[in-house]
């Protein structure tokens, strides 16, 4: 059997095997379909809410607004069918209401973001929310204490919600591939400094962990 009839097979077994557990299902193309549609609502509620009552409070767009908002709900549609978390969608959604709370509404601006905010994972969004915290206590004086100050106290953070020294640079080095944090040549292997993208993201979108799952 080819590995084409094999995958035909799979999906017609897999069809037949949902419809005896979950009665008048059908076929698994029905169940894919409806939980999309399920999670296209939600999707819509949470970018309503973010939108009336969110992070931003309550944001009202004008009608040079129009076009751009259409392109950033299709953007967030194309994200749910493609696996985004819900969680992620709420961030997307608060992009939307921060730029307009910021006068920075642009298709460009959100694709920026979106780009960055839809593949991260939970733990990379811990590391992104201790990161952002550390910067807030970053004051002036010497480049390298202040350097130290925010390597200690990210790692202190990570350590606290038990990520350990080698899952925290692994981390990091997966974070630093979206801009937010930048990698730097140190005497004993690689440092993390945040970047000016990072602190611009945490003027969009709520980076205090912990982060719960939406449903």
């Amino acid at each position: 059997m080819s590995g084409a009839e094999m995958a035909r097979f799979g999906a017609v077994v897999g069809g037949d095997l949902l419809s005896i557990f979950v009665p008048g299902s059908g076929t698994l193309t029905h169940i894919v379909n409806k939980v999309i549609e399920r999670r296209r609502e939600r999707a819509a509620e949470i970018l309503l809410q973010e939108l009336s009552s969110g992070l931003h409070g309550p944001v009202i767009f004008d009608n040079l607004d129009v076009e751009p908002v259409v392109a950033m709900t299709l953007r967030i549609s194309r994200a749910v069918s493609d696996g985004t978390s819900m969680r992620n969608i709420r961030f997307l959604a608060q992009v939307v209401a921060g730029l307009k709370k910021n006068r920075l509404l642009s298709e460009d601006a959100f694709l920026k973001w979106s780009k960055i905010v839809e593949s991260l994972t939970r733990d990379e969004l811990l590391v992104v929310g201790f990161a952002y915290r550390a910067t807030l206590h970053r004051k002036g004086g010497d480049e390298r204490e202040v350097d130290t100050a925010f390597r200690d106290a990210l790692t202190d953070m990570c350590r606290a919600a038990g990520i350990d020294d080698n899952e925290r640079t692994f981390l990091c080095a997966a974070v630093s591939r979206t801009g937010l944090l930048v990698p730097v040549s140190a005497w004993n292997g690689t440092a993390y400094h945040p970047s000016k993208l990072l602190r611009e993201l945490g003027t969009l979108i709520d980076l205090t962990p912990p982060f719960s799952e939406e449903v």
